[in-house]
């Protein structure tokens, strides 16, 4: 058995894990409640019980992020990516737009940032009802979910 780990990078976002046992086992982690010193050792304790895989998403800059908001998310990503190293999990990036296409998370005609997340969160809800879905751990759930599809194909 597998246990798969979603992360999103951003300050914003968080981390998720899917241990498919006998039931399945989803726990996430936002990361504005959880300090990398937590991340570490959640990731450390992740690999002491078997086969682990995570999947980070990769962004870009995009036009009109502020220079601080951008080395603040390389920052996350590249503390991130270390971690998942010093815990020896394999892991692959992901970008926003190849996850997002296994759920049908297109970006709707003038749709908000706030209307969109609002969606991935209901979405990652419907998926996970027993956990209590913030717009913090939605995308990391997704991630989990799509890093558990892809490699159970």
């Amino acid at each position: 058995m597998n246990i798969y780990i979603g992360i999103d990078p951003g300050s914003n976002g968080g981390i998720a894990t899917i241990s498919p046992w006998n039931t399945c086992v989803v726990e996430a982690y936002p990361f504005k409640k959880t300090s990398m010193a937590d991340v570490s050792r959640i990731l450390e304790e992740l690999e002491s019980t078997g086969r682990t895989h995570a999947l980070i998403e990769l962004v870009h800059a995009m036009p009109g992020q502020g220079v601080t908001s951008m080395f603040n998310f390389g920052h996350n990503f590249g503390m991130l990516e270390g971690l998942l190293i010093g815990a020896g999990i394999p892991y692959d990036r992901v970008t926003p737009q190849k996850w997002q296409k296994e759920f049908g998370l297109y970006k709707l005609p003038d749709e908000t940032k706030t209307a969109k997340k609002n969606r991935h969160k209901e979405l990652a809800q419907e998926l996970f009802p027993t956990l209590k879905v913030t717009h913090a751990t939605a995308d990391a759930l997704l991630i989990a979910e799509y890093a558990r599809r892809i490699h159970e194909r």
